[in-house]
C-alpha cells in the first residue's frame, strides 16, 4: 500500500497505477484481517481482551486508514487539493490513528491482566461453585435437562429451589411414559454433550455412574419409508457412504463428506467456542461476526444439509 503511493507520489510510476497498487494492497489488508488467517486467529483466541483491541483496531484500518487513498484521490488524480494540505491532513490522521491503536491495546492488556487475576483469586472451583447464596429462593419451570439441570446448579450455591411441571411426572423429552402396564421411554434422541450431566453429579460430589449409564447405540437412527425401505444414520463413515452411493448418487456420498466437514466447522465455532461465552453488547459479538458469517449462521438446518445434499 505505502509502496505505490510513494511511487505514485514520487512521479516514478504514474499516478493511476500507483493508487491501483496502494488499493489492491489496502483490500489485500482488509480480506487479511476480516475474513483471512489473521480473522480466524482472532476468533480462535482465547483472550477477551485480544479480540475485542483487534477489532477495534480492525475498525481503524478500515475507517481510518481510508484518509489515504481519498487524499491520494483529491491531490494527485483529480487535483482538488495541494501537497501541503495533504501533509496536514496525512500528519493528522496518522496521530490519531496511532493514538486509538496504542489505546485499544493498552486496553486489552489490562483487560487480560484483570482477567488472570481474579480466575487466580477465584481458583479452579469457581467455575463450578462461584458463590454461596443464603436464604433464597428460585422457581425454575420445566423439569426438562434444562430445567433440572439450573435447579441443581441453584441448589448448589444454596438457593431453595421450587421446580414447576405441567406434565405427571419430571424429566421433559427424557420422561418415562406409562401405558397399559408398558413403559416407555420419551428420548431424549441423542446425547451430544454426556460430560455435562456428569458435571452435575460432581457438583453433589456423586458420581454419575452410581444412578446410570449411557450406552452408545447402533444405529442411531433408522429412518423408514412409506415404501417399507430404511436408511440408517449412524458413525461409521464407510457404512455411511455406502448407503449413500446405493441409495442415491455417488455425488450425494461426496456431499455427505462436504457436510461433515461444515458441520464440524459450526460445531467448533457454535458450541466449542461460543456456546458458554456471553455476549453481553454488540461489540461483544463483533470479533465473531466474519466466523458467523464464514458458516453461514443464518441458515435453516434444512438449507444447509440442501447445499451439500440433493437426494
Amino acid at each position: 500500500m505505502l509502496i505505490g503511493g510513494y511511487l505514485g507520489e514520487a512521479g516514478i510510476i504514474s499516478a493511476m497505477l500507483g493508487f491501483i497498487i496502494g488499493m489492491a494492497g489496502w483490500i489485500y489488508i482488509l480480506y487479511e484481517i476480516y475474513a483471512g488467517e489473521a480473522g480466524q486467529k482472532s476468533v480462535s483466541c482465547g483472550s477477551v481482551g485480544a479480540q475485542m483491541a483487534f477489532g477495534a483496531c480492525r475498525t481503524i484500518v478500515l475507517v481510518g486508514w481510508a484518509i489515504y487513498p481519498l487524499g491520494y484521490l483529491l491531490g494527485y488524480l483529480m487535483g482538488a487539493a495541494d501537497a501541503a494540505s495533504l501533509n496536514l491532513v496525512y500528519n493528522l490522521a496518522d496521530f490519531v490513528n496511532k493514538i486509538g491503536f496504542g489505546i485499544f491495546i493498552w486496553a486489552a492488556a489490562v483487560t487480560d491482566s484483570e482477567n488472570c487475576i481474579n480466575k487466580l483469586n477465584k481458583g479452579y472451583k469457581e467455575r463450578m461453585r462461584p458463590c454461596i447464596i443464603l436464604n433464597e429462593k428460585a422457581i425454575v419451570i420445566g423439569s426438562g435437562f434444562g430445567g433440572l439441570s439450573v435447579a441443581c446448579r441453584l441448589k448448589a450455591i444454596g438457593y431453595e429451589v421450587t421446580i414447576l411441571e405441567k406434565l405427571d411426572n419430571l424429566g421433559g423429552r427424557a420422561r418415562t411414559l406409562y401405558h397399559n402396564g408398558f413403559e416407555y421411554d420419551a428420548g431424549p434422541t441423542v446425547i451430544t454433550a454426556p460430560y455435562l450431566l456428569n458435571e452435575i453429579f460432581e457438583l453433589f460430589n456423586k458420581d454419575s455412574r452410581d444412578y446410570f449409564n449411557l450406552l452408545k447405540v447402533k444405529p442411531f437412527y433408522r429412518f423408514l419409508f412409506s415404501d417399507k425401505s430404511h436408511f440408517d444414520y449412524g458413525s461409521s463413515l464407510k457404512s455411511m457412504l455406502h448407503q449413500i452411493r446405493s441409495n442415491y448418487s455417488n455425488d450425494d456420498a461426496i456431499g455427505y463428506i462436504k457436510l461433515l466437514k461444515h458441520s464440524k466447522r459450526i460445531f467448533d465455532t457454535a458450541y466449542l467456542k461460543l456456546s458458554d461465552y456471553p455476549f453481553e453488547s454488540l461489540q461483544s459479538m463483533l470479533p465473531y461476526v466474519p466466523e458467523l458469517m464464514r458458516i453461514k449462521f443464518y441458515q435453516s438446518v434444512y438449507k444447509s444439509v440442501q447445499s451439500f445434499i440433493k437426494m
